[in-house]
């Protein structure tokens, strides 16, 4: 067994570590110490309160019910009462903790408290010991006023306990408090102090007292309402002008204000001096604790006064809630005015147009009452006051019927505008309320629509003249089932005599009764034949068939109006007829004469008229006629002496020649055995004998010999 012991290195090395851990150690300990201590003073100042609240709850009768006061509990009476151990040293030190207070406040602002707990250092100076005192108030006629009621007599407030007697002593003082103050604005040795206020004033204050022994001080456990009110009520009246209404105003002039439920007597006199014998009560209960109340006086009784003046009277006894009353009082004289106005005139006018609302009569013309007009109407009431007290017009009033807006209106105009028959009646009212009768129904009637028109007679097809176009005129308002004023006439003509041809002729304006109007309207197409073309279209025959005769012509007349109408026939009579002569055409025929006796010749032609068949001498033809004398003539030869012609001897023949001359004669005819010579030199037109002829006819100057 090794039984060897620490060396001197071990055992210092050990030395060191313990003193190490030592000076770590204490340290921590006693700050753990001394936290302990100052916890456990802690809690025991916890505990005194915890003391205290379970006093509070076991005294709550007995504590301040006012935001504010305080009461202060001595340690010393917590012990006594069982509430904390009779032996208290704070835990830290070991000291006797003495008897400390601790201060109770209620810091509630509602009426259920609310405390707070402070512990004091030292002890309370002049604890509140007492709780049983009360503050009461008295007056000459109520022994035991109530706080907060109205009085209007001086307050005389004491403090009492609570067996009821007053609480007195050589060193006892009362101090007062008003109004939540903090210092007493007045200090007694009474435990009674009177609360006043001046004549004809009023006034309220919170009182609250406290009784100081010297060595305590005891509060009043209430606080005190004064309430004083020494103003009389006052009372007015109001009239308006001449009115029948009388306006009775009751002013509290003080802070009570005017009693409820009260009977207001007034009564009339007709001197200023006399007190009237009999009053009449009106219910003014609805004054109830107003500063100002309005009572009106009205109905038969007042207007029964207006044969006089009078004077107002208000019996005294009318008072406020402090039981002041108001005096009897003469409000003076009544203007009234008993007498209705006249009944108004009512006047009509049309308006300027229909588009423009007028507001007054000026310049604009009159309406019939009960006639139909095309416009719209402007009424408007005249009246007067009468009677011996005149108050004047206050306001007119109208009732109509048969309007959109059919009602009960106070106004002295009123414009009647929709279409129909309307009804307006007027009365007035004068400023006392006596109103007149209303007026006799005014009528008026209004009909904007215009008629229609109907057209017939006309067409689009051609007629002639005379045509009788017809208008029916109806009314549109009638026909919807609205009053309508009617058509004037129910039917409008014309005669058309000329000629026309208009599609949209106006022939006729129809009328109703408010004087609207409408254009009747047609097509129409008539022919008076005025305007035409004419020609011949027969004649008689003419007197001659020629040389200037007379005949009678028949013309038709065809109208030049487009319609393709005749237009009648007419005759000229004594017309120049075949002027022309009546040989100014003729026929031929043949005569009895032959252009030849033989060789073939023609005959002679007779003249004809071809008009009338008469002898036309004058046109006479020798020759050209039928042929004639056809047969052969002998053949003579003549040998003439120079300057003579000889000639064939058998007619008909044109057989010549000239010896010598060779000169060629032809006979053309021949007459008792002459021979009518039309060729040669120089004898023409000669009826000569067959033979040698010469010139001068000398039948010897023919020779002989002739040869054929």
């Amino acid at each position: 067994m090794n039984e060897r012991g620490f060396t001197l290195i071990e055992l210092i090395g050990t030395i060191i570590i313990v003193g190490l851990m030592v000076l770590i150690i204490v340290p921590t300990v006693n700050k753990v110490i001394k936290s302990s201590q100052i916890f456990s003073d802690k809690q025991l100042d916890d505990n005194l309160i915890i003391a205290a609240k379970s006093w509070v709850s076991d005294h709550k009768a007995e504590l301040p019910k006012i935001n504010g006061w305080s009461y202060n509990i001595q340690l010393s009476k917590l012990k006594e009462e069982g509430y904390l151990d009779n032996e208290l040293k704070k835990p830290s030190t070991g000291e006797d903790y003495g008897d400390r207070c601790i201060q109770i406040t209620n810091i509630s602002k509602v009426p259920k408290p609310i405390y707070q707990y402070t512990l004091a250092d030292t002890i309370c100076k002049m604890p509140i010991v007492d709780f049983s005192m009360t503050l009461k108030g008295k007056t000459a006629d109520h022994p035991d006023l109530e706080s907060g009621m109205w009085t209007n007599q001086n307050v005389t407030l004491y403090a009492i306990n609570e067996s009821g007697r007053s609480i007195s002593g050589n060193n006892y003082s009362y101090e007062w408090y008003l109004n939540n103050d903090s210092v007493a604005d007045k200090i007694t040795k009474s435990n009674e102090r009177l609360i006043k206020v001046a004549g004809n004033s009023s006034g309220i204050f919170n009182y609250r007292v406290k009784m100081n022994t010297g060595t305590s001080i005891t509060q009043a456990s209430n606080e005190y309402n004064v309430r004083i009110d020494k103003k009389a009520p006052t009372i007015s009246a109001t009239f308006a002008k001449y009115q029948n209404v009388v306006t009775l105003s009751f002013s509290d002039n003080g802070d009570s204000g005017l009693k409820a439920g009260q009977t207001i007597y007034y009564g009339f006199s007709t001197s200023r001096s006399d007190v009237p014998t009999n009053y009449y009560n009106i219910d003014a209960s609805n004054a109830s604790g107003d500063q100002t109340v309005s009572v009106v006086l009205s109905g038969d009784r007042i207007k029964k006064l207006a044969t006089e003046r009078y004077y107002l009277w208000i019996k005294e006894g009318f008072s406020d809630v402090a039981g002041n009353k108001a005096q009897n009082i003469n409000l003076g004289r009544l203007p009234i005015d008993n007498t209705n106005p006249n009944v108004p005139t009512v006047n009509l006018y049309k308006w300027v147009n229909n588009s423009t609302t007028p507001s007054s009569e000026s310049g604009l013309s009159g309406y019939s009452n009960d006639t139909w007009y095309n416009g719209k109407v402007f009424t408007k009431a005249i009246s007067n006051d009468t009677g011996t007290v005149q108050s004047g017009i206050s306001y007119y009033q109208y009732v109509t019927t048969g309007q959109t807006s059919n009602q009960t209106v106070n106004s002295q105009t009123r414009n009647i505008e929709d279409e129909g028959v309307s009804y307006i009646k007027y009365r007035v009212c004068d400023v006392a309320g006596n109103c007149s009768d209303f007026s006799e129904n005014k009528i008026i009637k209004l009909d904007r629509t215009p008629p229609k028109c109907t057209a017939s007679g006309g067409g689009t097809n051609w007629q002639r003249t005379n045509v009788t176009l017809t208008g029916t005129c109806s009314d549109p308002n009638a026909s919807n089932g609205a009053a309508g004023s009617q058509c004037k006439q129910a039917t409008y003509t014309k005669s058309i005599t000329s000629t026309i041809n208009n599609t949209n002729y106006t022939f006729q304006t129809a009328y109703d009764n408010a004087n609207n109007s409408v254009s009747c309207v047609t097509s129409i197409r008539a022919d008076d034949c005025t305007k035409y073309t004419e020609k011949v279209t027969s004649s008689t025959s003419c007197t001659k068939k020629c040389g200037s005769g007379t005949k009678t012509d028949t013309y038709t007349r065809y109208s030049s109006a487009g319609s393709g109408f005749t237009c009648g026939t007419w005759n000229k009579p004594n017309v120049a007829c075949n002027t022309q002569g009546c040989c100014s055409s003729v026929r031929y025929v043949d005569g009895s004469s032959c252009t030849k006796s033989c060789g073939g010749g023609t005959k002679n032609r007779i003249a004809y008229s071809n008009y009338d068949g008469s002898r036309c001498s004058a046109n006479d033809l020798s020759s050209g006629g039928s042929s004639c004398n056809t047969h052969a003539c002998e053949t003579w030869v003549y040998t003439c002496r120079v300057g003579y012609t000889c000639i064939h001897g058998w007619a008909g023949f044109d057989c010549s020649w000239v010896v010598g001359h060779r000169t060629a004669f032809t006979v053309n005819g021949s007459s008792n055995g002459f021979y009518y010579i039309t060729g040669g030199a120089g004898h023409e037109g000669h009826w000569v004998k067959m033979g040698c002829v010469s010139t001068d006819y000398n039948a010897g100057d023919c020779v002989d010999s002739c040869s054929g």
